[in-house]
C-alpha cells in the first residue's frame, strides 16, 4: 500500500485553515448586534440566548460601550443523564466593544435583557443633539442674524 504524504503547500495552509475552521465551530462566537440611532437616543441590540441577567456585563467608559458575558457549559452537567450524540450549542466568554459616535448621558443609560436579547437605551447628551439654525435677513452691518432653535419644536 502506498504511503501518503501531505505537501509542503498544505503544511504551509494548514495553520489558516486550522485557525479558520477554530473560529467557526468554536466556543461563544461574537453575538450578532444592531446598533440604531434616532434625534435623542442611540439604541444596541445584541442577541445572546441562555444567558441570565447575571451573567452579562455593560460598562461605558470613555465613550466606548463594552458588552460582555459568559455562557456555561452544560455538558458536563448532563453527562450523567446519557452522551451526547450532537452537540452544536456554543458556550463561552465574548466581549463586544463599540466607540460610540456621540456624546451620551452615561448616568442614565438603561439596560433590558428580554427573550435572549440585550437592548441598551443611550440618551444622547443635548450637545449631541442636531440643531437647526434659523437664518434672518441682513442687518445694516452686513452680518447675518441667526438665532438658535431647537428641531424638536
Amino acid at each position: 500500500m502506498a504511503e501518503i504524504h501531505r505537501s509542503s503547500s498544505t503544511d504551509l495552509m494548514r495553520p489558516f485553515f486550522d485557525t479558520f475552521f477554530e473560529r467557526m465551530v468554536g466556543p461563544m462566537r461574537m453575538p450578532e448586534t444592531d446598533v440604531t440611532e434616532s434625534e435623542s437616543e442611540i439604541r444596541v441590540s445584541t442577541e445572546i440566548p441562555g444567558l441570565r441577567p447575571e451573567d452579562i456585563r455593560v460598562e461605558l467608559e470613555n465613550n466606548v460601550l463594552t458588552i460582555a458575558g459568559e455562557k456555561k457549559d452544560e455538558r458536563e452537567e448532563h453527562q450523567e443523564e446519557g452522551r451526547f450524540h450532537l452537540a452544536e450549542r456554543r458556550w463561552g466568554e465574548f466581549t463586544r466593544s463599540f466607540v460610540l459616535p456621540r456624546e451620551v448621558k452615561g448616568d442614565q443609560i438603561h439596560a433590558d435583557y428580554n427573550n435572549g436579547v440585550l437592548t441598551i437605551s443611550i440618551p444622547k447628551a443635548e450637545s449631541a443633539r442636531r440643531r437647526r439654525i434659523d437664518v434672518s435677513s441682513a442687518d445694516r452691518g452686513g452680518r447675518v442674524k441667526t438665532s438658535e432653535s431647537d428641531t424638536n419644536r
